[in-house]
């Protein structure tokens, strides 16, 4: 029964392992069609950012021109650090957080590529 059992999971794991192939090829192929790919290109540039994570900074910050300026994009990504203050007092704490988590998450992801190459 057990040898059955690892069997299925194994079954499993492969159909899996299928279906994460198929769907990266498909977020490359989008990555690489004429509206994505020069921006694509560019991100892909930096050690640690593939396909799924340019596309979805190309897709969900759209045009860095709506950015005053680099605390404006750390702002709208939740990095920029808490603050409490009282008068000459001024505390900084971690970041807000209050951002943009899914790009906040895959940006924390490919810093940890980047400073780890394989």
């Amino acid at each position: 029964m057990e040898q059955l059992t690892l069997e299925e999971y194994l079954e499993e794991i492969r159909r899996l392992e299928g279906k994460i192939g198929r769907l990266d090829k498909k977020i490359e192929e989008a990555a690489n069609s004429g509206r994505y790919a020069e921006r694509v290109r560019k991100f892909r540039a930096f050690r640690g950012i593939d396909y799924l994570t340019a596309l979805s900074l190309v897709c969900e910050i759209g045009d860095f021109k709506r950015f005053a300026g680099a605390e404006a994009f750390m702002s709208y990504l939740g990095l920029i650090p808490s603050e409490r203050s009282s008068g000459k007092k001024r505390k900084q704490g971690g970041i807000t957080k209050s951002g943009n988590g899914h790009l906040r998450k895959l940006l924390t992801e490919s810093s940890w590529h980047y400073s780890r190459p394989n």
